[in-house]
């Protein structure tokens, strides 16, 4: 069986964000597995900060680089020799300097005025289309061409978004025979801000879903509640090649779960949305000011950008007189982190009872992975409530009044919970790897 296979991502380290890891862990575990995995992203990064170290973890991978010039003045400007102001490169100018960051990008600074919106009209209407990667899809399919003729590749991976990937897929399959595996990170014309504002560009980019359906070997997506919103699209005529493969958290970050002493506190990580406002924080407030948990020290941390956390949330704190219940911590490491997660008494999930019940949430991959409780507040029909029932971590907030009494025994540690630890497990990236495999024997 030949195990050559090219995987086509324009997020790969050194970049460092939520978009790089699928693709990420897959090339990493794949290579454990005995199969040879050939990687093609862009050469600049523009918007997203690195970590170089991460390559380290695929050092014997072979990396392409195909050239992507960003279709905005910056591209044009860094392109001509001008200031890099790429956000790695302001954000270490800030550190040098001890400046706050900011950037340089008149669409992003200076979003009000009449040329900034004249700007961003011009952009996402005419140039951007169907996304800003539309000027890497040439050189990515050039080069692609030459790498599957060199290293005798019989099966490319595609993740999407952005739709150029997808188109880039459809090209190389088209050109030269290999099978195509594309994935969906999302259920792309399905939810609004996946796509575009402007009729023109979003038939453009459902032509390139339709066609995706059509023309790829295998359908995977990161949650199962996409195959449910693809059958209903397609009317369920590409369901038997359609498959749901969580993404998986990295085996080799896992911490010991043995002998673990719960701390006092319960985590949400990530970045605490505008829209979820105080619902959850009043209850917290609540139970943490009941005569049952009232100076016990009892404490809500939230990981994740301290600005942005502590800017959304700290009228609320204050108001609720819950300043001293709520620490906030800085990004840290993924090893760090999971370490913070294993030692909560439970993890947090609040997007709220009607947003979002399609969606995976990365971070409770994390959570099911790591086999952590979790107090959540989600849709009553959702693929998180699904995934949490089945992983048996799931303590459902859905009143005030359940979610004060939950708290107080979560704290108390009176709400015994059992992990069904076989399910959980499908959430580690050599799971995610091993699913993957699979559908690649299949289809040659």
């Amino acid at each position: 069986m030949n195990k050559n296979i090219l995987i086509i991502t324009p997020f790969f380290p050194p970049q460092t964000h939520a978009a790089v890891f699928r693709a990420f862990k897959l090339v990493k575990y794949l290579k454990r597995t005995g199969w040879n995995p050939i990687v093609l992203t862009v050469n600049r990064n523009y918007l997203y900060l690195e970590d170089p170290d991460l390559l380290d973890e695929v050092q014997d991978v072979p990396i392409y680089q195909a050239n992507y010039i960003e279709p905005t003045l910056r591209g044009l400007r860094m392109l001509l020799g001008g200031e890099d102001t790429s956000l790695k490169a302001i954000t270490a100018k800030a550190k040098t300097i001890g400046a706050q960051s900011k950037s340089t990008d008149t669409v992003t600074s200076n979003k009000q005025s009449l040329f900034g919106k004249f700007y961003k009209y011009i952009l996402d209407r005419w140039i951007q289309v169907p996304d800003r990667f539309r000027f890497w899809e040439r050189s990515a399919v050039r080069m692609g061409r030459k790498i599957i003729k060199e290293h005798d590749i019989s099966i490319i991976y595609t993740t999407c978004l952005p739709f150029t990937s997808n188109r880039i897929g459809m090209r190389l399959k088209h050109l030269t025979g290999v099978k195509w595996v594309a994935d969906f990170r999302d259920p792309t014309t399905y939810a609004k801000r996946m796509y575009s504002d402007y009729f023109p560009v979003f038939a453009k980019q459902k032509k390139i879903e339709q066609d995706t359906f059509k023309y790829a070997d295998a359908i995977t997506g990161l949650s199962g509640a996409y195959l449910n919103i693809f059958n209903d699209l397609y009317e369920g005529r590409y369901s038997n090649k359609s498959y749901f493969i969580p993404t998986g958290v990295d085996d080799d970050y896992l911490p010991s779960f043995q002998n673990r002493e719960k701390e006092n506190y319960i985590i949400f990580v990530g970045e605490y949305l505008h829209e979820y406002k105080d619902n959850f924080l009043k209850i917290f407030a609540e139970a943490v000011n009941s005569k049952e948990l009232k100076g016990k020290g009892c404490t809500l941390k939230i990981v994740g950008n301290k600005n942005i956390n502590q800017k959304q949330t700290e009228e609320f704190v204050n108001d609720l007189g819950i300043c001293n219940n709520v620490e906030y911590i800085n990004h840290v490491p993924q090893r760090k982190l999971y370490e913070l997660i294993v030692n909560a008494k439970a993890a947090v999930l609040i997007p709220g009872h009607t947003a979002l019940w399609w969606t995976n949430f990365a971070k409770m991959v994390d959570y099911i992975a790591l086999q952590v409780p979790v107090l959540a507040m989600v849709p009553m029909t959702s693929e998180a409530r699904t995934e949490l029932i089945k992983a048996g971590i799931g303590i459902f907030i859905d009143t005030p009044q359940q979610g004060v009494t939950v708290i107080k025994q979560v704290f108390s540690e009176k709400f015994p919970m059992t992990a069904n630890k076989e399910y959980c497990r499908r959430y580690l990236a050599s799971q995610q790897t091993k699913s993957f495999i699979d559908i690649f024997q299949k289809i040659q």
